[in-house]
């Protein structure tokens, strides 16, 4: 038998940038999503893992 997937827990509203907020030209929120993307397919490098933890950011 399947196992049931498994839900993440929401990302806190703090660490959601609000749609609109632009820097260099890209999106912060759509940026931030495919971090995290990257992240669970294992093509960050440990380096910019630590980076983006000293940052706060939820995983």
């Amino acid at each position: 038998m399947a196992e049931p997937a498994r839900r993440r827990p929401p990302v806190p509203r703090h660490l959601t940038p609000p749609a609109p907020t632009v820097g260099k030209g890209r999106r912060l929120d759509a940026w931030l999503s495919v971090q995290r993307t990257r992240r669970n397919q294992g093509r960050l490098t440990p380096q910019q893992t630590a980076a983006l933890d000293e940052l706060g950011i939820r995983w």
